[in-house]
C-alpha cells in the first residue's frame, strides 16, 4: 500500500513540475498545453491516490481542463488563418502585419463594397466619414489642382484617419471598383479598446504610407489627366455623390 501511495503522490509532482514549467513560458500556447498536462495528471491523481476517488477534485479538475481547452482553441483559431474565404485570403496577404483573430476583427468592423458608380472617398480640406481599402479600381487624386493615379490594393484616407484631420486631397474611384470600408468613428473606438490590434494597425498603415513614397508617383500634367474624365467623368466637387 505505501509503495502504491509513493507511486500515485508521483502524479501530483509530475502536474506540480508541468504548471510550473507553463507559468516560466511567456507564449500561451505552451502556458495552455503544460496546464492542460497538469490537470490530467492531477485527476489521476485524484482518482487512483485513495481508496475512493475524490470526485469533487476531479469535477474542478475536469472544469480548469475545459477552460483551458477552450483557451487554447481560440488561442490557435486567433494566429491561425482557418475559415477564410478565397477573397479574404487575398486582402488577408496584404495586411501581413495583422495575425489572423485581427484580421477577422478589422473585417467584421468594416464592409466590402462592389460599386457600379463613380465614387468620392475623400475630398481636399473635409474629414473624411470613412476609411477605405481599394481592392479593385485605379484611384485617382486631385491635390490642389495636381493630378495623379495611384494603383488599388492601397489605403485611401489613411493619414486623415489616424491624425484625426481633414483630408489632404480628394480622391476618387471609378465606376467598377471595389473597396473595403471602415466608418472613422466605429473603426477609432475599436482600435482604442484593442492595443495590441491598434498597434498591428499602425504598423499597417505605415507600410502602405511607405510603399507609396517608394513609388515616387509621378504628377500628370493637367493636360494629359483631362484623358481621364473619359473613364470617371468630370471632377469638380460635387458632381460625383459619396
Amino acid at each position: 500500500m505505501t509503495d502504491y501511495l509513493f507511486e500515485t503522490s508521483l502524479l501530483v509532482h509530475a502536474a506540480t513540475l508541468t504548471y510550473v514549467l507553463g507559468f516560466a513560458f511567456r507564449n500561451q500556447i505552451i502556458l495552455r498545453l503544460l496546464v492542460l498536462v497538469g490537470t490530467a495528471f492531477y485527476i489521476l491523481y485524484y482518482y487512483f491516490h485513495t481508496t475512493t476517488p475524490l470526485w469533487d477534485a476531479i469535477f474542478g479538475s475536469v472544469l480548469i481542463g475545459i477552460a483551458t481547452a477552450y483557451g487554447l482553441i481560440m488561442l490557435i483559431y486567433s494566429r491561425v488563418p482557418l475559415g477564410f474565404s478565397k477573397t479574404e485570403r487575398e486582402i488577408y496577404e496584404k495586411f501581413d502585419a495583422l495575425e489572423p483573430g485581427q484580421f477577422r476583427q478589422l473585417m467584421r468592423a468594416g464592409d466590402m463594397v462592389f460599386s457600379s458608380e463613380p465614387l468620392v472617398m475623400t475630398r481636399q480640406n473635409e474629414q473624411a466619414d470613412f476609411l477605405y481599402f481599394v481592392l479593385n479600381g485605379r484611384i485617382e487624386i486631385d491635390k490642389s489642382g495636381a493630378f495623379f493615379s495611384v494603383p488599388d490594393h492601397t489605403f485611401v484616407g489613411e493619414i486623415g484617419f489616424v491624425l484625426d484631420q481633414a483630408a489632404s486631397a480628394t480622391a476618387y474611384l471609378p465606376a467598377g471598383g471595389s473597396y473595403i470600408r471602415w466608418d472613422r468613428e466605429t473603426l477609432q473606438n475599436i482600435l482604442k479598446r484593442q492595443p495590441r490590434l491598434r498597434q498591428a494597425f499602425n504598423a499597417l498603415v505605415t507600410k502602405d504610407i511607405a510603399a507609396k513614397v517608394s513609388k515616387s508617383v509621378q504628377v500628370l500634367p493637367i493636360d494629359i489627366v483631362c484623358h481621364s474624365t473619359d473613364v470617371i467623368g468630370p471632377m469638380p466637387p460635387g458632381t460625383l455623390a459619396a
